[in-house]
């Protein structure tokens, strides 16, 4: 008996040679900006996606496809929100300090240290956004003289300041969220404003939206209700571990498990989402009304649903999966619901007072945040303990779509 788990085409192109596709996002992105800027901020526009699609040129992303296509799903994802010039320009350019920067690091001797490495990062992370500010004056000077648009881009420049990575030595995730929600001051100490700290929100919220949906190499759309009726078949069936290790091959086939994101480490960028939730919900608690904070909340919402199903899939992977026993999965489900009924995730989101059910989820997963992701050791092994995680994660994400308030005890506060 053989079921058919997917039904159509989904998001990353596995093939690298896609640039019909890039040219495509490139038109609709110029149709639209036309019908939504004026002219003078269509030519800053402009600048920025020439800026972007050079540095990003024959870059690849792990999950295949050009590099290229992240920025301008992105900015095209933006526009849905109603963002401002200065944000889409912020999108089109948020990585592209980064990756000069590592293309000079590569550049330098191997056999340098870790700590002189860092430091070396934070300067060449400087010097390039001064180039980058120099190259948007001159070019400003050239097309457009207008004292307000020297003003903004000083305001862009503070953008792609808060959301490059490096700012600090110590450079993990923490630093860098801590970067976006609390700095104060950029290069050449400008001051940075509530509205650059929310345009930044915004461009990481797009950011980490955008890497969920290509968790994956995926050459179909996973339909996760046909996979919850398929796992039902497999529990009534009298030969379930069979058509398990069935569906658990058709799975790897179409989601190519080997060549992306796997283990422990797609279940850390989940973790990566619901701590930018987190934070961005603390911001908003302390935080004035605002036009940004109305796009901030549309957002969050989104994020949060886009997470969700990239759990759900994440679960039926492991649901599948051959190293996890049909028999386990019954019991950790049902030992799951009994939590639930005494209130276990109120439990799971104090601090020190876990159960063993989710023994330190939060705890190890923040743990991670504040380790160079380089060198965080995934435990991706213990099949067991992905599982339980995966729960704990779907259980706190569906309670943050339900509830606006809700948000993680015991996780520190970055503002």
């Amino acid at each position: 008996m053989v079921l058919k788990i997917f039904n159509y085409r989904f998001y990353d192109s596995i093939k690298k040679e896609n640039s019909k596709e890039i040219k495509g996002l490139v038109k609709v992105l110029n149709k639209e900006i036309k019908e939504n800027y004026g002219n003078n901020k269509i030519i800053l526009i402009k600048k920025c996606l020439k800026e972007s699609i050079k540095t990003h040129k024959k870059k690849y992303r792990k999950t295949g496809g050009l590099y290229i296509k992240h920025p301008l799903e992105m900015a095209l994802d933006g526009l849905n929100y109603g963002i401002d010039y200065i944000t889409l320009n912020g999108i089109l350019l948020h990585d592209t300090i980064e990756e000069v920067v590592d293309e000079e690091i590569n550049l330098v001797q191997k056999n340098i240290s870790k700590i002189k490495k860092n430091k070396l990062r934070v300067k060449l992370r400087n010097k390039n956004l001064n180039i980058l500010n120099k190259d948007l004056v001159d070019f400003l000077g050239k097309n457009l003289k207008q004292k307000r648009y020297k003003e903004e881009t000083k305001s862009l420049i503070n953008l792609v300041s808060k959301v490059s990575r490096y700012k600090t030595e110590k450079q993990t995730y923490y630093d860098y969220l801590k970067n976006i929600f609390s700095e104060r001051f950029t290069i050449n100490q400008r001051k940075i404003y509530k509205l650059d700290i929310e345009r930044a929100i915004i461009v990481k919220l797009l950011d980490r939206k955008n890497n969920t949906k290509t968790f994956y190499h995926k050459k179909e759309k996973p339909n996760l209700n046909k996979l919850n009726l398929d796992f039902k078949k497999i529990i009534k069936s009298d030969n379930g571990k069979y058509l398990k290790n069935l569906f658990f091959k058709k799975i790897k086939n179409n989601l190519k498990l080997k060549d992306s994101i796997n283990g422990q480490k797609r279940l850390y960028n989940i973790w990566k989402n619901i701590y930018l939730i987190n934070q961005t919900r603390d911001y908003i608690d302390h935080s004035k009304a605002s036009i940004e904070i109305k796009k901030i909340n549309g957002l969050l919402s989104d994020l949060i649903k886009t997470t969700i199903k990239e759990i759900k899939l994440n679960k039926y992977i492991l649901r599948f999966d051959k190293d996890l026993s049909l028999e386990y999965i019954l019991k950790a489900d049902n030992e799951i619901l009994k939590y639930e009924l005494i209130g276990g995730l109120e439990k799971i989101t104090k601090n020190k007072q876990y159960s063993s059910l989710f023994d330190g989820t939060i705890n190890r997963y923040t743990l991670m945040i504040h380790e160079d992701e380089k060198e965080i050791k995934y435990t991706g092994r213990n099949k067991k303990i992905q599982y339980l995680d995966t729960i704990a994660f779907e259980r706190i994400l569906r309670k943050m779509l339900k509830d606006k308030n809700y948000k993680i005890s015991g996780v520190e506060n970055l503002l």
